[in-house]
Parts: C-alpha cells; sequence; structure tokens
C-alpha cells in the first residue's frame, strides 16, 4: 500500500542527499521517480534543480510552487508510458497546505508512495504551513538527524546577517545556506548562539 512519508530535519541533515540516495535506489532496480522541489530554491542560481552538500552536479527536478495530482500524474504516463515509482518531494515546507493535500491524492488515488524531504520549523521556531499539513497527513514521519556545535541534537535553525548578528521574528521565506542559517539546538536558538560564522 502506498503512503505519504514526511523526513524532516534542519539544514544541512541530509535530507536533499537521503532524497537522491532513495531516487538512485528506485532507478538500480528499474523504477522511475518523479522528482519535486519548490520553484522558490534557487541556491544554484536558478530554480528545477536538486543540490546535495555531498553531490557536486544539481540533479534536474520539476520546479512547481503549485501541485496538482492528476496533471502530474498525465504529464507522467504521456511521457513514460506508466505512474511513477514514488513522487520525491524537496524543499516540501515552501508548499501550502492545499498542495499537500494534492499530494496525499497522488497517495490515495493512484497508489504512488510520496516521499517529501523538508524543513519542520523556520528560523523564527514556527511551522511551515507545509511542514504542518504533512505532520497531520503523513503515514510515516521521520527526523532526518543534525548535531548543534555544542553537541546536543540540533533541532532548530539560527539566521544571521553578514556581521554575524542573529535576526529573529524576520521574514519566515529567505533563500540562503550556511552563508544565512546555523543549526543549532532548542537551547542555542534560544540563546542566539551562532558560535562561529564560517
Amino acid at each position: 500500500m502506498a503512503k505519504l512519508h514526511f523526513y524532516y530535519g534542519v539544514m544541512s541533515a541530509s535530507k536533499s542527499t537521503n532524497l537522491l540516495m532513495t531516487d538512485y535506489n528506485y532507478r538500480a532496480n528499474g523504477g522511475r521517480c518523479l522528482l519535486i522541489t519548490h520553484a522558490l530554491d534557487n541556491r544554484v542560481g536558478t530554480s528545477g534543480f536538486i543540490k546535495s552538500r555531498l553531490i557536486k552536479e544539481p540533479t534536474p527536478a520539476k520546479a512547481l510552487t503549485k501541485i496538482n495530482a492528476e496533471m502530474l500524474m498525465l504529464e507522467f504516463v504521456s511521457t513514460y508510458e506508466r505512474f511513477p515509482s514514488a513522487v520525491l518531494v524537496d524543499e516540501a515546507q515552501f508548499f501550502s497546505k492545499k498542495d499537500i493535500y494534492e499530494l496525499t491524492k497522488i497517495v490515495d488515488d493512484f497508489g504512488v508512495p510520496v516521499i517529501c524531504y523538508g524543513l519542520k520549523v523556520d528560523s523564527n521556531g514556527n511551522l511551515f504551513e507545509g511542514s504542518a499539513a504533512l505532520l497531520a497527513w503523513s503515514d510515516d514521519i521521520r527526523e532526518i538527524k543534525q548535531i548543534c556545535h555544542c553537541g546536543n541534537k540540533a533541532t532548530h535553525i539560527l539566521r544571521f546577517d553578514k556581521n554575524g548578528n542573529v535576526i529573529k521574528n524576520g521574514k519566515q521565506i529567505c533563500i540562503g545556506a550556511e552563508d544565512k542559517y546555523v543549526s543549532v539546538c532548542r537551547q542555542c536558538w534560544k540563546n542566539g548562539n551562532i558560535k562561529s560564522v564560517k
């Protein structure tokens, strides 16, 4: 039976690497996945790619701002003459509750597993809309763990400016990587402890 999976973690927890490994494993066994990322993610200079810190070349993916389950399945079948083995979604936190509902339709109406990877909370400590919907509706929820610089489990993200000043209560979505964010434990998040900016 197909399921909706949500694998969440802080930044640099290897979420995208896990997604690409899952895609590789399906392909190695004769499968073909549909890779989706949110169009907001333009960290490689343009949207439409999934980038892992451990894999040099970005992997092409369908860049979307809205998800339509039926259209995605029809497009895939018209190209490959079969349903995807799985739908793999990167940056799932950026999608709306309505989009996540569309992902449930891919699972329930088409029998295709959907595996979503993303952040649970933003740098202000609040749930993203997409993550909240995934936490409510997923059949399987797993944390991909990362370590804070203090040695505790990292559960939060701190945003900082170019001078190393912590930004709290900023806008929810601000695309960036290690140049703007550091993954930390709850205590370091509360104290604004970024240790040192690389």
